[in-house]
């Protein structure tokens, strides 16, 4: 019976097609083969190559079980620095294998580098074990917030393997899935989700995409593509879209934007002198994406008179404020601890009259 309701439900749902022009953006996933040639050489994917064909983001598996994919921390590291927006995934093992601390250890020795950002944990078949179970999943999530509290999940699979290995749960249900369904017709929700007016977030749409027209030059013959609500795109990705509309810089001014692999932030300063540390006047004020728009430098800082984020200005902590320039000094103003210290070196870009794609190290004035 459970049968012919999944075919009838299944025949419904075909009847729905998604309006993918309006309302989706395109992106593609990919596992360390994608990026590592059969004979082992590194290859890396051409991200701005992917984005010129029209994908907008790209999930990339960091961890199997505890171990770190080929690779993997540089290709991610690659992918959160190009035109496209990037998250990780990872395959959680069953516990009774490899313990949910071993697993979420690995979790965190690669995106203690990128705090805020959304982690997918797929749930699938698992060569070699016994299929994960929504169990094995929840032991890893908790342990993992016992590291980040309040980590962003996004959980993957496919609607008959949540059905019957337990993820079809509250518990999982407060997370956006990521629904694996090749084909012309979008994916079943499952009843958890359904129950609670949710749907979708991403629809894995395909297995069977050219790789070359993506960047993948590793010799895979085919890699996976997916849809992203754009509605969702900002609550998964961290990121606009469509992007603001910047505009240019005011007559003898230069426009600054603020870019780093890490979602970490610049302090801001009532004097250029970065020595002083008793005019620090807003810790924690500028973050990634910010606009800043400068009328003076010295050779650490520059001065700046507005600063605007996700196209509004914000208010100025100070009247007159500077922040720091170059990898050297950018670090001496962070107000990190201790564990933080190995967090990717902030940079800082300046555009002619747009933001910039990509952090890149300083462009001299």
């Amino acid at each position: 019976m459970k049968k012919i309701f999944d075919i009838v439900k299944f025949a419904v749902q075909d009847v729905l097609r998604l309006n993918a022009a309006n309302e989706t953006l395109f992106g593609t996933d990919h596992a360390h083969y994608d990026w590592k040639e059969y004979g082992g050489n590194y290859t890396p994917i051409n991200y701005d190559l992917a984005y010129t064909n029209g994908s907008r983001f790209a999930i990339l598996k960091i961890v199997n079980g505890s171990l770190i994919q080929a690779f993997a921390a540089e290709e991610f590291a690659r992918a959160r620095t190009s035109k496209i927006a990037a998250i990780p995934y990872m395959w959680p093992y069953p516990i009774k294998n490899i313990s949910a601390i071993s697993q979420t250890a690995k979790y965190w020795e690669v995106m203690k580098h990128y705090p805020g950002v959304t982690i997918a944990l797929d749930a699938e078949e698992t060569p070699g074990y016994s299929n994960p179970q929504g169990s094995d999943h929840e032991a890893v999530i908790r342990e993992y917030w016992k590291l980040v509290p309040n980590q962003k999940f996004l959980l993957y699979s496919n609607y008959h393997y949540i059905n019957d290995n337990g993820f079809n749960t509250e518990f999982f249900s407060q997370f956006p899935l990521w629904l694996s369904r090749p084909g012309s017709y979008e994916p079943v929700v499952p009843s958890a989700w359904t129950s609670r007016g949710k749907t979708w977030t991403i629809w894995q749409n395909s297995w069977s995409a050219d790789p070359a027209q993506y960047g993948v030059t590793s010799g895979k013959k085919a890699i996976d593509t997916n849809l992203i609500r754009v509605s969702e795109f900002e609550s998964i990705f961290g990121v606009q879209f469509p992007p603001p509309v910047i505009p240019p810089p005011p007559e003898g001014e230069t426009m600054i934007t603020i870019a780093t692999v890490a979602s970490s932030v610049l302090n801001v300063r009532n004097t250029s002198d970065l020595t002083s540390t008793t005019n620090v006047i807003g810790p924690s004020f500028l973050r990634y994406g910010d606009i800043i728009y400068g009328v003076e430098k010295s050779s650490t800082s520059i001065r700046f008179t507005k600063a605007r984020r996700a196209g509004k200005d914000l208010a100025l902590p100070g009247p007159v404020c500077w922040c720091s320039l170059g990898t050297s000094y950018v670090r001496k103003e962070w107000d990190i601890n201790a564990e933080e210290q190995s967090l990717p070196i902030l940079h800082i870009t300046i555009g002619a009259d747009n933001y910039a794609t990509k952090p890149l190290d300083l462009i001299p004035l």
